[in-house]
């Protein structure tokens, strides 16, 4: 429970208002584990791609 005067009503109800944008903010943001779990899912392909370009370019040089 909060308890304050009446006068102090407004600046009560501002500072409550910005918190509730703050947190409306976080929540619309994607989580760090869920952008992690983006970056693991994508990484094993761009290794893939590295690994068949160097096959490429070995390949090429051995001629």
């Amino acid at each position: 429970m909060v308890f304050f005067k009446g006068r102090d009503a407004d600046v009560i109800s501002a500072a409550f208002k910005d918190f509730l944008n703050l947190e409306e903010k976080k929540s619309k943001r994607p989580s760090l584990r869920q952008k992690l779990q983006h970056f693991r899912s994508i990484l094993p392909m761009e290794l893939d791609k590295e690994r068949v370009r160097e096959k490429k370019i070995d390949k090429e040089a051995s001629l």
